[in-house]
């Protein structure tokens, strides 16, 4: 509470020194009036007066305020006993000027200054009037008694004491209020400084940094959007603690790499913005500071391995804006992410074209699902010995009005990010189960395997729409297989184990997609009690040819084998690859060498054509 005593003091003075400038000249101006109203002797008594008001105003110009208050009462004072002295008589009307003089001394004077010329005129109260009733003085018109100066005593005394306390509370008030105000302005300045802080790291937060990058004294000037690479599995593995820890020892890192007049900001989570000088040196500069971000940080007992990816928008080349800075920025630091991560990239005008495509085509897929324009094609799988269709794998395809065959691989993972893929699975499964059931009732008991995202996963509702899809339909859930990729089991193993629970309970059966391109935890197939493993297209498209995915397939499928699990091998092309796979124990395949993914027309013309052998693939229930 002391912090603001000190501004309070100084403040107080500053008021005292103006109020003493106006006061005196105030004063200066009224005494030349009288001096040139009264009579001779008065005139001289005032025309002194007036030089004794120069060292006033001297005083007061080198701002020694207490001297100029001192010397300026007492010129006052002796003013007015001289002209009281003069007339012979208290009842004169300059002795009003005594009470007038004892505010201003009880306001702006020290308390020993106020009692000095209360005695003072009290002295010269009693003289005066002693003086007259002795006869030394000619006697005043009422006239004189001794009575007269206990009374003139005692209205000085009570109108002096009544100004004095007066005056002392309105002084406490005063500075009490000067105090108040200047810890209010104080709170307000740290609370201004608050509001554009990051409470974590201390950096500017990103409204602090939009206030400063306009009154940034750089004129070229870099922008640096950091983002750091996989930092999630730190928190969720961790806990938020360690994260924030590795956070704020981060953001010093950063600090110590900034030159006078750059500055940092957290953006926001794991991002980071920093604003550079765009001189020769820069990208020696961004170069060092994905070193930075490379550091490995003790923290606790947890030695980590951080990286980041780095977009930089340059100013005023891409703009003068913060924020649109930033969005450059972002693009180029997502262009670095995808070219592999622990990177860097410049923002190109051809990120800008990509976005307003990216957003097109959200658009039309948007406009896809609601028109049910995504078709669903199935491609037949194969039990290997004896050769028999078993069953089918759902597939989506877009043919777009607009842009003609859009690839699966470009708008399932758009529909991902932009949460599409609920509905679109949602869709699809319907679908595909009822496709199924029809070819059910035309004596085509196939197995159906539909393909599920790990945000369909996460959202905890997929074994109510399974349900509901099966009982809509009327499909038995022992015939249908949802497949998995490795990526969507990782997470909240107890949130995810719990549905997969729950879907078996269905009686539907779980497959592990794209075994072997992902993190091919062998916890997975025991924890999650996968009926089926799926071996990625990559290790048998070329497997005669290349002898490390022969190896590879062989050892998925010996491990299969002795958890007791089906294999399928996606990608089948030729004869050669179809032979190995039989001599290696696949159970099943599928490919392009039996059938390519066809719509649900040309599958049922090939059914009733009896193109293949058909024969129900082994429960997997």
């Amino acid at each position: 509470m002391s912090a603001p005593a000190e501004p309070s003091l100084q403040s107080m003075r500053r008021y005292q020194l103006t109020r003493l400038w106006q006061v005196v000249l105030m004063c200066a101006a009224l005494v030349l009036v009288g001096a040139w109203l009264s009579g001779p002797l008065s005139a001289r008594l005032l025309y002194m007066t007036e030089l004794g008001l120069l060292p006033v105003l001297y005083l007061l110009y080198k701002q020694r305020a207490e001297a100029a208050n001192s010397w300026f009462l007492w010129m006052l004072t002796l003013a007015v006993s001289g002209l009281l002295m003069l007339n012979n008589a208290v009842f004169e009307p300059a002795v009003m000027c005594y009470p007038v003089l004892l505010v201003y001394a009880a306001l702006f004077g020290r308390p020993g200054m106020y009692f000095r010329l209360l005695a003072f005129m009290l002295v010269f109260v009693i003289g005066l009037c002693s003086a007259i009733l002795l006869g030394y003085l000619p006697q005043t018109t009422p006239a004189m008694t001794w009575p007269s100066i206990a009374v003139a005593v005692l209205v000085l005394l009570a109108s002096g004491f009544t100004v004095r306390m007066l005056a002392s509370g309105y002084r406490r008030l005063l500075q009490s209020l000067q105090a108040e105000n200047d810890r209010v302005k104080a709170s307000e300045q740290r609370l201004s400084e608050l509001a554009e802080l990051d409470s974590l790291t201390g950096l500017l937060n990103r409204h602090g940094a939009t206030q400063h990058f306009s009154s940034c004294l750089i004129e070229s000037r870099a922008l640096l959007f950091i983002d750091l690479d996989h930092f999630k599995p730190i928190n969720d593995a961790l806990g938020h603690a360690t994260g924030d820890a590795v956070l704020r020892h981060l953001a010093e890192q950063l600090r110590q790499q900034l030159q006078p007049e750059e500055w940092a900001c957290r953006f926001g989570g794991d991002e980071f913005v920093l604003v550079l000088q765009h001189d020769a040196d820069l990208i020696g500069r961004i170069e060092q500071l994905l070193r930075v971000c490379q550091q490995e940080i003790l923290i606790g007992a947890y030695p980590l391995k951080l990286s980041a990816s780095i977009g930089v928008a340059l100013a005023p080349e891409h703009g003068n804006d913060f924020t649109e800075l930033c969005r450059k920025a972002d693009m180029a630091m997502y262009r670095a992410k995808a070219d592999g991560r622990n990177t860097w990239q410049f923002y190109q005008a051809s990120l800008d074209d990509q976005q307003h495509s990216t957003l097109a085509l959200i658009t039309l897929l948007r406009q896809a699902l609601q028109r049910e324009q995504i078709e669903v094609v199935y491609q037949p799988k194969f039990r290997l010995q004896p050769l028999a269709l078993t069953g089918v794998e759902a597939l989506m395809r877009w043919r777009c009005p607009e842009l003609g065959d859009v690839s699966p691989a470009r708008f399932i993972p758009l529909a991902e990010e932009t949460g599409l893929i609920d509905e679109l699975g949602v869709y699809v499964l319907r679908q595909a189960c009822q496709q199924a059931q029809t070819w059910h009732q035309l004596g085509y008991p196939l197995h159906m395997a539909v393909n599920v995202s790990g945000r369909q996963l996460r959202s905890g509702l997929l074994p109510v729409q399974v349900a509901y899809t099966l009982q809509k339909t009327q499909f038995a859930a022992s015939f249908l297989q949802l497949e998995l990729t490795e990526s969507s089991l990782i997470g909240d193993h107890h949130h995810i184990q719990q549905q997969l629970e729950q879907l078996s309970a269905l009686g539907v059966a779980l497959a592990i997609d794209d075994f072997g391109t992902g993190y091919s935890n062998l916890q997975y197939l025991s924890r999650f009690a996968a009926g089926t493993l799926k071996i990625d297209q990559s290790f048998v498209r070329n497997l005669p040819q290349r002898p490390q995915d022969l190896a590879l397939v062989r050892g998925i499928i010996r491990l299969a084998d002795s958890l007791q699990i089906a294999t399928v091998a996606e990608g089948v092309e030729d004869e050669a690859s179809y032979q190995l796979l039989c001599e290696l124990g696949c159970d099943e395949a599928q490919g392009y060498y039996w059938a390519k993914p066809m719509a649900a027309a040309e599958l049922t013309t090939a059914l009733a054509a009896k193109r293949w052998v058909l024969a129900a693939p082994p429960s997997t229930s």
